[in-house]
C-alpha cells in the first residue's frame, strides 16, 4: 500500500459501519513505517475499558479506553479513548481488556480511530 492508502482504507472501514454485517474486511496491512507515517496518533497503552456494547454484527463503532504508557506520535494524555468498528468483518480491532497494544490511529473528526489495516497490534 502506498502513502495515503491507509486513509482510504480507514474511509472504507468507516463506510462499512453502515454496510451489512456479511461484508468482510479487505485490506493490505501496512509496513510499520507506512503505518506510523499515515497515523495521526501512535501510542503504547493498555486497554482498560470497552464503552458501550453494540449488538453483535451491529455496524455501530465501539470505544475503548486506554491507559497511555508512551506516546510515539501525536498527542495523548494519560488516558485516551479510541474508536474502532464493532466487528473484524468491518476491519475493527478486537482489543482485549488488560492487554497492551501499540495503537496506530487516524483522526476521525477529532477522535482517534483504529482499524485492523492500520498497524495496530498487541504487544507483550
Amino acid at each position: 500500500m502506498r502513502r495515503g492508502s491507509w486513509t482510504s482504507a480507514v474511509a472504507t472501514a468507516i463506510a462499512l459501519m453502515t454496510s451489512t454485517p456479511a461484508q468482510a474486511c479487505d485490506c493490505v496491512p501496512l509496513t510499520p513505517a507506512e503505518a506510523r507515517s499515515e497515523a495521526s496518533t501512535v501510542f503504547v497503552g493498555t486497554a482498560t475499558q470497552r464503552v458501550g456494547h453494540p449488538d453483535e454484527g451491529s455496524p455501530d463503532p465501539v470505544t475503548y479506553r486506554f491507559t497511555v504508557e508512551r506516546v510515539l506520535k501525536g498527542e495523548a494524555g494519560p488516558t485516551l479513548s479510541v474508536r474502532t468498528n464493532n466487528s473484524a468483518d468491518a476491519c475493527g480491532v478486537d482489543f482485549r481488556i488488560g492487554d497492551r497494544y501499540e495503537v496506530y490511529a487516524l483522526d476521525a473528526d477529532g477522535t482517534p480511530f483504529a482499524t485492523r489495516c492500520g498497524g495496530t497490534h498487541r504487544i507483550s
